[in-house]
């Protein structure tokens, strides 16, 4: 492995070395009788590096076994998440795409939904026969116009989708000033509030999982669904409370009125209460994808 080393720095030395003003990508393949040189060449385990430097391109192959040196292109570690925090609706959104089972076997329907993450109230949704950037586009601007979110800082958290990063979403969320978060590639709870509310509706006792008849079929079970969730679904996230409640502020009002009925209970009948009564206070600040605390556990002696 030591001699490839030298061979794939002047690869990296040539390279800067060339002309600025040369316009044609340039590429390198290493021969396979050099990479024979090396000790137990294995021709089934082989690595593309590919070097991207201005408008050239180099690409080698390497065994998996061949360690390089270190540097600029070394890994530091694995990528942490993206963090974002919200004391008040309409600050951070999340969305996502599901499947909806069409009539027939391998025929879906797509369902797009944003979610507030502070009150979990739904802000959006829409079912199309497709899963297009122009049709996300259009849902994020309508949820915008509803919510009266104007000028108002809004964060808005997706996975690494075709539909979320698309020239037309894009170009949208710039014209909005709604700024983009997206998920780690190839993690899944990133985006734990939208997996999580999925996992709400398709657990529904009415939900046909034989199918949707048609496209407007979907649509008014979601509708009927949406208005379930928002005004009657006591949500075990935010103290049995609906998300409508927390975000128009009316929460404060109902645990209120909660604690006081808890606060009778009590004084009529003390002996069942060993402590106080449940705390029904709700959290002033929501994460999404907070930061890990190290703990340090020390021996016991």
């Amino acid at each position: 492995m030591e001699g490839l080393r030298p061979f794939i720095q002047s690869l990296r030395i040539n390279c800067h070395r060339q002309s600025e003003s040369m316009y044609l990508r340039q590429l390198i393949v290493v021969n396979l009788k050099v990479c024979r040189r090396a000790k137990s060449f294995q021709p089934w385990l082989m690595r593309v590096f590919i070097l991207r430097l201005s408008r050239h391109v180099i690409a080698f192959f390497i065994p998996k076994n061949c360690k390089t040196s270190g540097g600029r292109s070394q890994v530091n570690g694995a990528k942490q998440p993206t963090t974002h925090t919200a004391n008040g609706p309409n600050q951070v959104w999340c969305w996502d795409i599901t499947w909806l089972p069409g009539p027939a076997k391998g025929i879906y329907y797509y369902l797009y939904l944003i979610l507030d993450i502070y009150s979990r109230k739904i802000v959006g949704w829409e079912s199309h026969e497709d899963e297009s950037a122009q049709n996300a586009a259009k849902l994020i601007r309508k949820a915008h116009l509803r919510e009266e979110v104007q000028d108002k800082p809004l964060v808005l958290h997706s996975d690494n989708g075709s539909p979320m990063k698309g020239s037309s979403m894009l170009e949208t969320l710039y014209q909005l000033g709604v700024a983009t978060s997206f998920s780690r590639p190839r993690v899944s709870n990133d985006n734990a509030y939208a997996e999580s509310i999925f996992k709400t509706c398709k657990y529904r006792p009415d939900y046909p999982y034989k199918g949707f008849e048609s496209i407007e079929k979907a649509r008014d079970w979601v509708l009927t669904f949406s208005h379930w969730y928002n005004f009657n679904h006591k949500h075990s996230g935010i103290k049995f409370i609906t998300p409508h409640q927390r975000h128009s502020g009316l929460a404060d009002r109902v645990l209120d009125k909660r604690k006081a009925v808890y606060q009778r209970a009590k004084e009529r009948n003390p002996n069942r209460w060993r402590g106080d009564i449940r705390n029904w206070d709700l959290p002033e600040e929501v994460h999404l994808n907070p930061a890990r605390t190290s703990v340090k556990v020390e021996g016991v002696k």
